[in-house]
């Protein structure tokens, strides 16, 4: 078995590309479909970010003609969008005859809420990449012979599929979702009918839905009171209703992301400078033996993108969300994230942990394992892409703030805002972050659900407009099941909402008379509070919310020297004074490193 992960510099970015080759262990058995990712006969290629693959106009023409094909396919073929898609949840079918565990037969394969995690979505994103480059090779070799076919299939030789990064800042102002998934139509370069030229035609998108064809409305029903996907014809984001002719609000996909972008930001910046154990970055599970940075992890980072990006669609809830295109441009992002953090921490991999949320092949309370570039260099590119915001960049030296002034041509003066996140130092010159904690039973619910944290006065009464109010700091997801799940245990995850810059925000503008303890302890006290929504758009009572629980911890954290390293952080505190008697508040003598994972 041949299995590596390979990374490449492209501009400013960094990017990587795989050449994977698993045997996936399922109960023993070996599937007799070779998952090998894209052909490595032309070397190391790399992944690029949605719109930089769309500079590439060839390259992107061929992404969209190879997801129309892919799509395209019969249903039953196990290579075809909907059996892929359906790996990961419904239909809970055996996928290549890997049969389930018994008793696991209503449960998808995919691994969440556990160690397995990044490691079981890497190559199950290879499969995707496999069968998506045959069908953008068969694209190009389709255009007419001669220099026509020699440009587009040298454009199809290093075609990777592509991510999204939602947490780095849009390029040119344009908007976190990208517009090349949220337009019904799209114009495709394709051969004229005698194929001597070629033409320009319109297409239905595929990156905007996946139209069923057909739809079978019994692999999709999972409880009978909620039937409303077996209904919808095609995938759905934020759909208008639950009936059949429902359609996309995709503005309301697109606003959510908007709003989240600056907090997500902040939470994986926090995570790649701060989180070195596997276990705790991977998994949203809150264990006993968390260390104090194992309040956030990439899977938790990950469910908000699900949740705002879905809205009560498919990307919402674990059974029907891989049939969305841009999941996979989601899980690609997480992917990367995932190798960057391997390259930065290269001693730290799973260790053997108990699963507690089952899946098609192994029962809950199973125990499972998991049988380049300078470290330097990929620092730099984290702080480069990540390291940006304002609570960010007050963990920066004063080389590293004149690095990013020189590179946007201006002088490297402070703001308001940065002078006093630059004040709020210890007499070591760490500075001091805050980060709202969030813990609760994942399915809980019975329904994906966010918690909306608010620092300021809010319209209460129209959670409608929660997602633009101005003193949103951030929301924090839990992505389940449509109907809730079986399982043993309560399944207790975790998440954050970094809170320094918008605390910055309120120093700047005189609320706020700056950010030491006392201060911001006072202050949170009189103006932090939070909210909690369903995926449907119920508002619900923080008090009905099982074992929800909201902190507040801070840590100092000493700057980084240069623009290639880090910044060190230090051991966290709580401060339950802030939180104390609000419903669903981390209480005193309450231990903010939560209960064990699967426990209540």
């Amino acid at each position: 078995m041949s299995s590596g992960i390979y990374f490449t510099f492209h501009g400013p970015l960094l990017h990587i590309a795989e050449d994977l080759a698993p045997r996936v262990r399922r109960q023993q058995q070996l599937a007799t479909i070779p998952v090998k990712g894209a052909s490595p006969v032309f070397g190391v290629q790399s992944r690029l970010e949605i719109r930089q693959l769309q500079q590439d106009v060839d390259q992107f023409n061929l992404y969209l003609l190879g997801l129309q094909k892919m799509q395209a396919v019969n249903q039953s073929d196990p290579m075809s969008w909907y059996q892929i898609a359906g790996i990961h949840g419904m239909p809970y079918i055996p996928w290549d005859d890997v049969q389930a565990a018994p008793g696991q037969d209503d449960n998808g394969y995919c691994a969440h809420y556990s160690t397995l995690f990044l490691t079981w979505h890497r190559p199950y994103l290879a499969l995707f990449e496999q069968v998506l480059y045959e069908k953008v090779t068969e694209a190009a070799n389709e255009f007419p012979t001669g220099a026509l076919r020699q440009r587009y299939a040298q454009a199809a030789m290093s075609f990777r599929i592509p991510y999204w990064d939602w947490a780095a800042e849009p390029p040119d102002g344009g908007p976190v979702l990208p517009d090349c998934v949220t337009s019904p139509k799209v114009n495709v370069t394709v051969p004229s009918h005698d194929n001597a030229t070629t033409v320009i035609t319109e297409i239905s998108n595929p990156l905007y839905s996946y139209v069923f064809h057909p739809l079978v409305p019994s692999d999709f029903m999972y409880d009978p009171d909620l039937v409303q996907f077996t209904l919808y014809p095609q995938t759905l984001r934020a759909p208008s209703s639950t009936n059949a002719n429902a359609t996309s609000d995709e503005r309301a996909s697109a606003s959510a992301m908007a709003n989240a972008q600056s907090n997500l930001q902040d939470r994986v910046y926090n995570l790649m400078t701060s989180s070195k154990n596997y276990t705790t970055v991977c998994t949203e599970m809150w264990y006993d033996e968390n260390d104090d940075t194992g309040f956030d992890s990439i899977e938790a980072v990950h469910d908000v993108i699900h949740n705002n990006v879905g809205l009560s669609g498919h990307m919402t809830y674990l059974q029907y969300s891989a049939f969305d295109p841009v999941f996979w441009l989601h899980h690609a992002m997480v992917d990367r994230l995932f190798a960057l953090w391997q390259v930065i921490n290269p001693e730290s991999f799973i260790e053997p942990a108990v699963q507690w949320q089952p899946t098609f092949t192994y029962a809950a309370n199973t125990t499972e394992d998991g049988n380049s570039p300078s470290i330097s260099d990929i620092q730099a590119a984290v702080n480069n892409m990540y390291g940006r915001s304002s609570a960010a960049s007050s963990l920066y030296s004063k080389s590293l703030s004149r690095f990013h002034s020189e590179e946007r041509g201006t002088e490297a003066s402070p703001t308001t805002e940065e002078a006093s996140l630059a004040n709020a130092t210890t007499s070591t010159g760490a500075r001091r972050q805050y980060i709202t904690t969030i813990r609760a039973d994942k399915m809980g619910l019975g329904d994906s659900f966010s918690v909306y944290v608010f620092v300021g006065p809010f319209n209460d009464g129209d959670s409608s407009g929660w997602r633009s109010e101005p003193n949103l700091v951030g929301t924090h997801g839990f992505f389940a099941n449509l109907g809730g799940m079986k399982t043993e245990v309560p399944l207790m995850a975790s998440g954050t909402v970094p809170l320094t810059s918008a605390l910055a925000d309120k120093v700047e503008s005189d609320e706020l008379s700056g950010l030491g303890v006392e201060e911001v302890s006072i202050y949170l006290r009189q103006n932090l509070s939070w909210r909690v929504m369903k995926a449907d758009g119920c508002v619900v009572s923080s008090n009905d919310v099982p074992r929800l629980t909201v902190g507040v911890v801070s840590a100092d954290v000493q700057p980084a020297p240069t623009m290639d390293r880090f910044p060190t952080w230090g051991p966290f505190t709580s401060h339950p004074n802030i939180t104390e008697g609000m419903a669903g508040g981390l209480c005193t003598g309450e231990p903010v490193s939560g209960t064990s994972a699967g426990q209540g």
